[in-house]
């Protein structure tokens, strides 16, 4: 993979409003159209050449934003290879992708596409935008700081020609400067906080016995510039840093990377940091579970952000949720995971969703179940189940045994289907009917 290294200056954040905020003019501050016109007004007056502003005019037009030979596609754009200096190394990229079909190219490819070019987030950026509340006629006085929240890294299992792969952002948040590492810390969601503690096998319908990690281990840290943030706002909290910097002194090797400190994230806002734009950090909890958090972009905040403080931090990306489906019916959602399953199911651990049948204690044989996790998106509370839009497993099952009771001869194929039917506003008498006369045809 090609790549650089580039040299930049550590960044106190809170600095940022103090060394710009003095030479930001107002318009880009204003929050409505009349004030932005009077002062842009304000400013080309003091333009006096007329050549000048015709000349300025015609740059900022519309018309300079696109040209007639501009590539618009990837097939176009990849044909053209820049041209380099001797003492520079080629682009080996540019100059092999259009030697290959892209379609074809394999998945395990040092140059594969995928493993080059990971796939998007969703962007989520119309989250921040300003809104009509009451709260975008005052001019903001803070800055936003966007943070990136990487998925857990597999090291061990880690493949240098796949390591792009790996590195998922799982969200991208923007925070106000004056919040603490508490809120991000609160911000950030990840399935391990969400998984039933112990066998689940005894407890499926009791949400009573259904104790998430989050409230058991409630104790985390972040690891920015040598220094140990921890949550210590619940009582039970241990000093995880504790350990590890008492550890760090008996290695020779870490001398050179302390001394290490400590401090905890609830006192510790945003403004006070000192980090590198771009350098990974880290978020860890549940003992071992470790995120790369990266500070991408520090900036002032403007009237193009939402104005009401209440609302941050803002989701305004994340990466593709893809929902396990179940193993043996492959069209619903799994809402469990079945181990010690022997010869039995597919593959051990193995996904099912809520259709089958357990024994009379929420048991399969000798079967230990745990439950699928579900993380909810912040700012998103109504589309995180993640079921989206597709049936239940419960009302499948449910529908499922009123077919059988009604001996309508449906395999769970076509049950599905007209349960799909009847959702897109189908008639569900005039549907019974179809299928009992196409029934009575095939019969005959």
């Amino acid at each position: 993979m090609e790549h650089r290294t580039v040299l930049v200056k550590k960044l106190k954040i809170g600095s940022l409003f103090d060394m710009y905020t003095p030479t930001v003019q107002d318009e880009p501050l204003t929050l409505n159209e009349e004030d932005a016109l009077n002062n842009l007004r304000r400013e080309f007056s003091s333009i006096t050449s007329t050549a000048l502003l015709n000349q300025l005019e015609k740059d900022c037009s519309l018309d300079t934003l696109s040209f007639s030979d501009e590539h618009n596609t990837l097939e176009e754009v990849i044909q053209i290879v820049p041209d380099r200096s001797p003492e520079l190394m080629p682009l080996n990229t540019f100059t092999h992708l259009p030697q290959n079909d892209m379609k074809s190219m394999s998945r395990t490819s040092l140059l594969g596409l995928l493993d080059r070019v990971p796939s998007p987030s969703v962007d989520l950026s119309y989250n921040i935008h300003p809104g009509d509340s009451n709260e975008t006629l005052t001019k903001p006085i803070d800055l936003l700081v966007t943070i990136g929240v990487y998925k857990p890294v597999p090291i061990s299992h880690m493949d240098l020609c796949t390591q792009a792969h790996y590195m998922t952002m799982a969200q991208r948040l923007v925070l106000l400067a004056s919040q603490s590492l508490a809120v991000l810390k609160d911000a950030i969601r990840c399935p391990q906080d969400k998984v039933w503690l112990g066998d689940c096998s005894n407890a499926l319908d009791d949400s009573t016995l259904h104790v998430a990690a989050e409230k058991l281990y409630t104790s985390s840290y972040f690891f920015i510039e040598g220094t140990f943030y921890d949550d210590l706002r619940n009582l039970q909290n241990k000093t995880l840093s504790s350990s590890l910097i008492g550890w760090a002194k008996t290695k020779q090797e870490l001398d050179s990377l302390g001394p290490f400190t400590q401090t905890t994230m609830e006192t510790t806002m945003l403004r006070d940091l000192s980090v590198y734009i771009g350098k990974p950090y880290f978020y860890v909890h549940q003992g071992n579970c470790e995120h790369a958090i990266v500070f991408l972009d520090v900036q002032l905040h403007g009237a193009h952000a939402c104005q009401d403080p209440s609302m941050y931090p803002i989701l305004t990306g994340r990466c593709y949720l893809r929902p396990v489906h179940c193993a043996i019916c492959r069209r619903l959602n799994a809402r469990w995971f079945s181990s010690n399953t022997g010869t039995l199911l597919p593959s051990d651990p193995c996904p099912l969703c809520g259709s089958y049948s357990l024994s009379r204690h929420g048991n399969l044989l000798d079967f230990v179940i745990g439950r699928v996790t579900k993380v909810a998106n912040i700012n998103h509370p109504k589309s995180t189940d993640g079921t989206g839009q597709m049936l239940s497993s419960e009302t499948f099952g449910l529908v499922q045994e009123i077919s059988n009771l009604l001996n309508t001869e449906l395999d769970p194929e076509e049950l599905l289907i007209c349960m799909k039917l009847i959702e897109s506003g189908i008639d569900p008498t005039g549907l019974a009917l179809l299928v009992h006369n196409a029934k009575q045809k095939t019969d005959a």
